[in-house]
């Protein structure tokens, strides 16, 4: 499946120009078609959400009533989008314009790409979303199963059966989290040449989707691992310029080690870590082993029986917010950020120091905890975790 706005971020469709629907361009899409003008399908049964429908305006001069009758007859069934292939100079009636909003469906216009183009580029394009999804899926078994080594080592090398012995990990996160456009753009890209090799050190890499986050996986010989984990940033930024991406998008963090590819998890999840550490403390990449007391936190996070605990927690203090008003949980954040200095808190919220001591005493009683390092450690954990993607 894919969303309108992604398709209109693929190559061949940058000089598509939208004339109705331009709210409605997160409608998904599953289906891709060439509309053919045959009295048959006049009624296009099946046709309806989900469709991306292809046609040529060239009949409005020969037959206008038809091919405005089938535009009105699609728009009616509420497909995602419709392209329409026209002349410059050649105007869709506004009746129609008006009625693709009414109906929530994206109407485009083009003038030269040719139509199996775009369908085989719109088709590639599902597809390769279809194996990240299908590695994504991979990864996370793999996460769930930590210390089934045998079945880490299969799942490694069904995502990539070039891999060499040994593994090492980054992981980047968007520092742009609005959307998971950038990381299907960026996968739109990549996947053609998802197991090419470095030129340089003749190494196979492949990147893999995890939840919002980006996994690279290099594999090497074991000397070869150890002399690329010393300057891992400098191969990071290689690949990404290889590939057409600016590594200045991303918080970057990477492994401490070189491991077996058994152990993919280990080094995945030291990777996720420093990722998610570099967010909360506003850095731009961060080696593992850089982590300090966040590594400690892994134990928590990494259980179901903590990990649902500590959601259960956190969620009082976000049901207190939402039943009074309050802000207790923006406070508590920026209370850990400034590491319980009540006095940078105040300020940094424009409260009354006594509100803010207020409202930390309140946390500790939801939370059901007595001291500041409690609160700050159970506030970590939990940015560690929505910074690691979880969505559990």
């Amino acid at each position: 499946m894919i969303q309108v706005n992604e398709i209109m971020h693929l190559s061949l469709f940058k000089n598509f120009s939208i004339i109705a629907g331009e709210n409605y361009v997160s409608n998904n899409v599953n289906a891709t078609v060439i509309l053919e003008y045959e009295s048959s399908r006049i009624h296009y049964k099946g046709y309806g959400p989900g469709y991306f429908v292809l046609l040529s305006y060239f009949m409005a001069s020969v037959n206008p009533e038809l091919v405005h009758d089938t535009l009105k007859t699609l728009i009616q069934k509420q497909v995602s989008a419709i392209a329409i292939k026209k002349m410059p100079s050649e105007e869709i009636p506004e009746e129609l314009i008006r009625l693709a909003n009414e109906k929530h469906v994206v109407l485009l216009i083009f003038y030269e790409e040719f139509m199996e183009d775009l369908i085989i580029c719109v088709n590639e394009s599902m597809k390769t979303r279809s194996q990240y999804i299908i590695n994504e899926e991979k990864l996370h078994n793999v996460l769930n199963r930590i210390g089934d080594l045998e079945f880490a080592r299969k799942t490694a090398l069904e995502i990539n059966n070039h891999f060499k012995p040994y593994l090492l990990a980054a992981c980047l996160t968007p520092k742009d989290l609005e959307s998971n456009l950038a990381v299907h753009t960026f996968f739109d890209k990549l996947m053609y040449r998802q197991f090419r090799k470095n030129l340089s050190s003749d190494q196979p890499y492949t990147f893999v989707k995890l939840d919002s986050n980006l996994i690279l996986l290099s594999s090497f010989e074991k000397e070869d691992a150890e002399r690329t984990l010393k300057k891992q940033m400098s191969y990071i930024r290689m690949l990404l310029l290889d590939i057409g991406m600016d590594l200045e998008n991303f918080f970057v963090g990477v492994c401490s080690e070189a491991v077996e590819i058994k152990h993919i998890s280990r080094v995945i999840v030291q990777a996720q870590t420093a990722a998610s550490v570099c967010r909360l403390e506003g850095k731009d990449h961060m080696h593992y082993t850089e982590t300090g007391i966040y590594k400690f936190m892994l134990p928590v996070i990494l259980n179901p029986l903590y990990r649902n605990e500590l959601k259960e927690q956190i969620n009082k203090i976000s049901q207190y917010d939402d039943k009074h008003e309050s802000m207790l949980m923006k406070t508590v954040m920026t209370f850990t950020k400034n590491d319980r200095d009540y006095a940078s808190t105040s300020k940094e919220c424009f409260q009354h120091i006594n509100t803010i001591r207020y409202r930390i005493k309140k946390a500790k009683e939801l939370l059901n905890v007595e001291s500041d390092d409690e609160l700050v450690f159970i506030t970590k954990c939990n940015m560690l975790l929505e910074g690691m993607g979880n969505k559990d």
